[in-house]
């Protein structure tokens, strides 16, 4: 309630998405460099040893953002302060963040979260947050997150006709 509306970055791969200690370590990277406040579901079972220690349960800056284990997902992608979803693309995901118009930067890891990401490239409310040819498990890089991230939380300063963040949202 406290942020900015659209100024918040809600990450989350799924209530079974473990991702590796190196995926982790990219996405941390990633939200260090877009500097956008954040909430970031991590599921239980994933190596939160590999996050770096200001990431840690505790040591988290409390104006840069919120680590939890499970978070409500359809009362947060409702949330006026959410601006975009760094998501793995699960058709539920995929469901609940159209429904409250938060665009998705996508990180698809299988099954059908691919077919998923090509759909919502071609709806216009996605932007692959992976290369789309290489994505997977193991797939998620800082550099593909940043660029993705700020496309979409940042479009507003580059392009001051029209930003992509809107042009998503609509």
């Amino acid at each position: 309630d406290k942020r900015q509306p659209k100024s918040v970055v809600y990450v989350a791969f799924g209530s079974t998405g473990i991702l590796l200690e190196k995926e982790i370590r990219e996405v941390a990277a990633a939200l260090e460099v877009v500097g956008q406040p954040f909430l970031w579901a991590i599921c239980e079972g994933s190596p939160m040893e590999s996050l770096p220690h200001h990431f840690r349960s505790g040591c988290l800056a409390e104006d840069k953002g919120l680590i939890v284990s499970w978070a409500p997902q359809r009362q947060v992608l409702g949330h006026e302060s959410v601006g975009v979803f760094l998501s793995h693309c699960g058709w539920n995901s995929v469901l609940e963040s159209l429904w409250n118009g938060v665009p998705i930067v996508g990180c698809p890891r299988m099954g059908e979260q691919n077919t998923n990401m090509w759909l919502l490239q071609e709806w216009g409310v996605g932007v692959p947050g992976v290369d789309t040819m290489m994505g997977g498990i193991g797939s998620v890089r800082t550099t593909d997150l940043v660029r993705a991230l700020e496309d979409v939380m940042m479009g507003a300063k580059v392009d001051v006709e029209r930003s992509r963040r809107e042009t998503l949202r609509e």
